[in-house]
């Protein structure tokens, strides 16, 4: 038996493969800081209309997006260029993207190559059958009406085709750092953030866990999330770090002040820490955000030992609008079907279906060709209810 079971998890168990794609400019520098010794992080994919930008990305994957229309430039905040150059590119990316599982598409919303080629991108990934999360990053508000105008038209498109959507509002993200951060930390703070998620969440999915969190839980929650999900994530060290990654979360920003997590329906926990992570500190993580949670709410739990980790990750996926899956149709309850392949109306099904038995209804609406069932005087044939007089209730 016991050489059976290693016979199974060895060949018959695969890992599931992640690809993270950075799309334009923002998207790009996001994915860059994904390149860090110490972290484990999933295959990088960078694709950008700017040539010179692409040129500097960290990437082992890249693609210049339509060089034809663009000539090496941005896609100018034109949505229907940055649209077009996906489009005549889509070979070259099916290539690319084909043999994945699942892909975390970072796309900054708001310009041409980003709000116009991030929804027909999605619309091929989908296609192609990989469960696609979207990590849309918001414009700030003094960046213009226009702006935040295409942000949010692109934002409602994505909620319509890609499993799911996490939204990174610039402002929010901001409010991660003190109030007189500089542009440039800020930034730097909000892509290492993105960084810390997807490496969270890959780690996660692709490492042997203790607790059993999957791939296969991650594609549930995205899948009947309804289109929208958030996301937080802690990194901590010391002996009190799962505590302390907790206290982050349910002051973080990214979860409106644990706000989020009280109205969310569904909610995924996931704990990476070494191997002196003791059960006591997983089970208190784990009972210091469900008592925050709505009492109803679906739990997803996976915790991962990562024997050369410093410290404790926490990572959070949260849904507002969770809808679980719809319940299996069994093979009795499949609809009837006639030579042609059309369903045979319910009607219609019983007289074919007594037909093909040779059984006739009588007008007591007993199939006249067989007797009653009677057990020790009782005619079973008759309903419960009415053989033993019992009154129901409206």
């Amino acid at each position: 038996m016991e050489s059976s079971y290693q016979h199974l998890t060895q060949t018959n168990l695969r890992v599931p493969k992640m690809l993270t794609i950075g799309l334009g400019g923002a998207g790009c520098k996001s994915t860059d800081v994904l390149y860090r010794e110490d972290e484990v992080s999933p295959d990088v994919l960078n694709m950008h209309t700017n040539a010179e930008s692409l040129d500097s990305s960290k990437a082992q994957l890249r693609l210049q997006l339509g060089t034809s229309l663009t000539h090496g430039l941005s896609a100018g905040g034109d949505l229907q260029i940055g649209s077009l150059c996906i489009q005549q590119d889509e070979e070259a990316i099916r290539d690319l993207v084909e043999a994945y599982d699942m892909v975390i598409l970072v796309v900054g919303l708001g310009g041409g190559t980003g709000s116009g080629g991030a929804p027909p991108l999605v619309k091929l990934l989908r296609k192609l059958d990989i469960l696609t999360f979207v990590f849309a990053i918001l414009p700030f508000d003094f960046e213009g009406d226009n702006r935040k105008r295409q942000a949010e038209a692109t934002l409602a498109d994505l909620k319509g085709h890609a499993n799911a959507v996490v939204c990174f509002p610039n402002q929010r993200l901001f409010e991660l750092g003190h109030k007189n951060i500089s542009l440039n930390q800020a930034f730097h703070l909000a892509d290492d953030y993105l960084s810390k998620a997807i490496c969270s969440m890959y780690e996660l999915c692709s490492s042997p866990g203790l607790l059993g969190l999957d791939f296969s839980d991650v594609q549930s929650l995205a899948e009947n999330s309804h289109g929208t999900c958030s996301v937080a994530v802690s990194v901590n060290e010391g002996a009190d770090a799962g505590s302390q990654c907790v206290e982050e979360l349910l002051s973080s920003p990214m979860l409106e002040h644990g706000s989020l997590l009280a109205k969310s329906d569904a909610v995924l926990i996931g704990i990476i820490g070494n191997e002196n992570l003791s059960l006591s500190k997983i089970k208190r993580i784990f009972n210091e955000i469900i008592t925050v949670a709505k009492p109803e709410a679906k739990i997803y739990t996976g915790v991962s030992i990562d024997k050369d980790k410093d410290g404790v990750s926490l990572l959070l996926f949260t849904s507002e609008d969770w809808f679980g899956p719809k319940e299996l149709i069994y093979e009795s309850e499949k609809p009837e079907l006639d030579e042609n392949g059309e369903r045979i109306p319910a009607g219609i099904q019983d007289d074919l279906i007594q037909s093909d038995l040779g059984l006739e209804k009588n007008k007591n609406m007993k199939y006249a060709s067989r007797s009653s069932t009677v057990i020790n005087g009782e005619d079973l044939d008759i309903p419960t209810f009415i053989r033993k007089n019992i009154k129901l209730s409206n």
